[in-house]
């Protein structure tokens, strides 16, 4: 799972923010949040009346048979960065594909395209969540990421 600098800032400006409905087990950050020492942050529960999320935000600790987890929290799911898992981001996809054999063409399409193909910038990711989340913004909203935002693509 990705967790680095990067993705986050990729994620904190990625359309697909609106789209996220927590679910147990979901990576997320928040903005003012100090989450690089614990490796982030883990949903555990989400409220739908308070549109609440509540994370788990430490480490846990096995003590005598249980373990005992630190540090939840609760946050506006609005001020959450979710950091989408590669699953998650090929279900986005998938939508619009009818066999997992197509996703799998689409994307090797682009991440083995050679260096003169206007698709060839897939090759700078660092991580397969990285790709992902790049191939799915542009297919879904004809926009790439430059290395600081979302632009719109005129190769959509």
């Amino acid at each position: 799972m990705d967790k680095s600098e990067e993705y986050i800032k990729m994620s904190k400006q990625s359309p697909l923010r609106e789209l996220w409905e927590p679910q147990l087990g979901d990576y997320c950050v928040h903005p003012e949040g100090e989450w690089l020492d614990t490796g982030g942050w883990v949903v555990t529960e989400y409220y739908d009346i308070t549109r609440k999320v509540s994370v788990f935000r430490g480490m846990a600790s096995h003590i005598s048979g249980s373990y005992k987890y630190k540090n939840y929290e609760d946050f506006e799911k609005e001020d959450c960065i979710p950091l989408f898992r590669q699953d998650q981001l090929q279900e986005m996809y998938k939508e619009n594909k009818e066999t997992d054999l197509a996703i799998l063409s689409d994307i090797a399409y682009v991440a083995l395209s050679p260096k003169d193909h206007k698709d060839h910038y897939y090759i700078c990711y660092n991580s397969m969540e990285q790709l992902w989340l790049a191939f799915v913004v542009k297919e879904k909203y004809g926009k790439v990421w430059n290395g600081e935002a979302w632009e719109n693509n005129e190769n959509k």
